[in-house]
């Protein structure tokens, strides 16, 4: 027996799953972005300074899709140009500074680093054609920096859940499809497999199969595991299931399964059978 559940769409989820990692992105780009202020002369320093009074603090309680933050970037950026429209700038500063305030206002997270190189070229683009292929290399870095912080927030949440279900063997691998597989599992033999698609042109998707089941608790894995990724802040649609009858769907189950030997599977059907036997009341061995 086996089930597979599908997550066509995850909203979100808590960024607490990552905890002080998450906190310290935040606050990191922050510093970043207070010192390519710095760099700028007196009168960008100014209206930076008085435009942000605008904007709400920087902060990211739950880390959302690519394209949900993508939806939101034209109706920011176009209410930063219109507050910046009041103060005297020379079109690249004013370009300047639209990209440094919606990097600032958008709630993208992502490890600093990876920011420092294209903030430089931002700061230091001298016309406005520099600064709109600045601007969106930035965008572009941010972007895949967030897509994969969200990524490795799913898999951490999918280990926790697996973990919390009983399969606490558990290893996080890319797929050939380029997909993150957070495959689980137990001493009975049994695995808990996720598969995690991140594209940044629409939500993310997860699918999860339970592999090895044969008493019928495959459902009952099921819900316990997606109990414990709400738990966690995954925010999804409706979960689809199926029941497969044995047959898995899934690549990485697939695989998991050419990888057991009919030695291995034997033992393990050997080991089935003897905790059976072990449960039977001595009353019905006499």
């Amino acid at each position: 027996m086996s089930t597979v559940s599908r997550r066509p769409r995850v909203k979100s989820i808590s960024s607490a799953v990552l905890e002080a990692a998450a906190m310290s992105c935040v606050e990191a780009v922050g510093s970043l972005m207070s010192s390519a202020i710095r760099a700028l002369d007196t009168t960008s320093r100014n209206a930076w300074n008085q435009s942000t009074q605008t904007l709400p603090s920087r902060s990211v309680p739950a880390i959302l899709p690519v394209s949900s933050i993508r939806a939101q970037i034209p109706a920011v950026t176009e209410g930063i140009r219109h507050e910046l429209g009041r103060h005297e700038l020379a079109p690249v500063e004013s370009a300047r500074l639209t990209t440094l305030m919606t990097l600032q206002a958008a709630p993208y997270v992502c490890e600093p680093p990876t920011l420092q190189v294209p903030l430089q070229a931002l700061i230091k683009a001298a016309t406005e054609t520099e600064v709109a292929k600045a601007s969106q290399r930035l965008m572009e870095v941010v972007q895949n920096g967030h897509q994969q912080v969200m990524a490795h927030a799913l898999a951490t949440a999918c280990q926790h859940a697996s973990v919390q279900c009983g399969f606490a063997r558990v290893e996080t691998q890319p797929g050939i499809d380029g997909s993150i597989r957070v495959i689980a599992n137990d001493e009975a033999g049994r695995a808990l497999i996720t598969e995690i698609r991140i594209d940044q042109e629409r939500e993310p998707s997860m699918e999860t199969e339970v592999v090895g089941v044969t008493d019928g608790s495959c459902v009952g894995i099921m819900d316990h595991f997606d109990r414990t990724l709400e738990e966690q802040g995954v925010r999804t649609g409706t979960p689809d299931r199926k029941w497969t009858g044995g047959v898995c769907e899934l690549s990485a189950a697939k695989e998991l399964l050419k990888k057991i030997r009919p030695g291995a599977k034997a033992k393990q059907d050997d080991r089935r059978r003897t905790r059976k036997l072990n449960q039977i009341p001595k009353a019905y061995t006499r």
